[in-house]
């Protein structure tokens, strides 16, 4: 039983580095275990929109890249 859920989770994994884990529904686990639904997410991007990159925090910025189709920028990438 144990297996088919770990295989059912690596199978809604987007992408997955260092900075986080994207779900293929746009959830976020963050790096210290706290998950975010997509509807949180957008609203973080909406608190941050208009500010410089490089005030932004790091998970952010490794989401909005994945969603974006340029997660293959981030190289730290973890075995799965």
């Amino acid at each position: 039983m144990r297996e088919l859920i770990q295989e059912d989770m690596t199978q809604r994994i987007k992408h997955q580095t260092y900075h986080g884990i994207v779900y293929a529904d746009g959830s976020f686990k963050t790096p210290n275990g706290l998950n975010y639904s997509r509807e949180q997410m957008l609203g973080f991007i909406r608190d941050y929109k208009g500010m410089n990159r490089i005030y932004k925090p790091m998970s952010l910025l490794y989401y909005t890249d994945v969603m974006n189709g340029r997660g293959t920028r981030w190289t730290k990438t973890i075995e799965r």
